[in-house]
């Protein structure tokens, strides 16, 4: 097994535990499909060693999206809803081209999302 490999396991394994359903279309007119994504909101985190002065505070200024791509070929301009009004545009990727879980900047999205 390459280390690739390695890598993609353990990220599964992340991604089964932490990603939460949400609904996924290209744009607002178009069949929803549901999948399995992470979110990670901008705000303030807690990020350090709980055995010195305890966790101290980070600051992220971006809501990011990871995806599977073996699930969904998730592409810019996507439509990604986690549900209680957490909606948004997928937008500038994170990631290097050819991973299986990729990371995407996201923008909220106020636009209609609607039944075709």
């Amino acid at each position: 097994m390459s280390i690739e490999e390695f890598r993609d396991a353990a990220r599964l394994d992340v991604h089964r535990e932490f990603a939460i359903p949400a609904v996924i279309r290209r744009n607002p007119m178009t069949d929803p499909t549901n999948i399995s994504a992470r979110l990670h909101l901008a705000g303030q985190r807690p990020f350090g060693d709980l055995d010195r002065e305890g966790y101290g505070m980070m600051i992220e200024t971006d809501n990011v999206g990871v995806f599977d791509t073996a699930e969904w070929p998730v592409k810019k301009g996507d439509i990604v809803d986690y549900g209680r009004g957490r909606v948004f545009k997928v937008d500038t990727s994170l990631s290097r081209p050819g991973d299986r879980f990729v990371a995407h900047k996201l923008t909220e999205y106020s636009g209609n999302v609607g039944n075709p």
